[in-house]
C-alpha cells in the first residue's frame, strides 16, 4: 500500500479528473441512460460524491476513536483487495443488501462541480488530521472488515480509480446522443 501522502495525491488527481471532465458534458449528457440497468453519468457522479464523503467521514471517525475498535481484522475480501492493490478490473455488482433504499438521482453539473471542489478541500484536511494522530483505531467496512483512517483514505483512492473505466464507457454512450 502507498503511504498516506501518495494515496492523497492520487485521490486528488482522480477527483480533479472527474471535475475537469464535467466541462465536456451538457445536462443531457449527465442525465442520459443507455438502458435501465446502466447508470447515467450523473448517477455515477452522485455515487462518487456520496461514497467519497462516506470514506472520509469514516477516516475522521477513526481519528475520534468513535463507533469502532482497536481490535478486529479485515475480511478475506478486504485482505484480497489490499493485496491486489485495489478492486479487480471487472464490473462489480453491489450485493442487494448493500444497495441504498433509493435510486441514485443525477444532480446538475454545477452541483457536481461544487461537490468535487468541496472534496478536494476536505481530503487534505483529513490527511493532515491523520498525520497528526497516529491512532490504530478502526471502523467497520461492510465488505472489507475493520479499517484504519489511512485505509479508509486508500479505499477512497482505489474506489475513484476503479470507476474511471466506467466513466469512460458512460461518457462514450452519452456523447453519442449528439451524433
Amino acid at each position: 500500500m502507498l503511504n498516506l501522502q501518495e494515496i492523497s495525491q492520487k485521490s486528488s488527481e482522480h477527483l480533479n479528473h472527474y471535475l475537469n471532465k464535467l466541462s465536456d458534458y451538457s445536462s443531457n449528457h449527465v442525465s442520459y441512460k443507455s438502458d435501465e440497468e446502466t447508470w447515467s453519468l450523473g448517477q455515477l457522479y452522485e455515487h462518487l460524491v456520496v461514497s467519497s464523503t462516506y470514506f472520509l467521514r469514516q477516516a475522521e471517525g477513526c481519528l475520534r476513536e468513535d463507533k469502532g475498535s482497536f481490535d478486529g481484522e479485515k475480511t478475506e475480501q478486504g485482505k484480497q483487495m489490499f493485496a491486489f492493490g485495489g478492486f479487480p478490473p471487472i464490473k462489480i455488482k453491489v450485493p442487494e443488501k448493500y444497495k441504498s433504499a433509493s435510486e441514485l438521482v443525477a444532480q446538475s453539473i454545477e452541483h457536481y462541480q461544487t461537490a468535487f471542489n468541496d472534496l478536494l478541500e476536505y481530503l487534505p484536511k483529513v490527511q493532515s488530521a491523520i498525520e497528526t494522530n497516529a491512532t490504530t483505531y478502526k471502523r467497520q467496512h461492510a465488505i472489507f472488515g475493520m479499517l484504519t483512517a489511512t485505509e479508509w483514505v486508500w479505499c477512497l483512492e482505489t474506489h475513484l480509480r476503479h470507476h474511471l473505466k466506467q466513466l469512460k464507457e458512460l461518457e462514450e454512450k452519452a456523447l453519442q446522443i449528439d451524433k
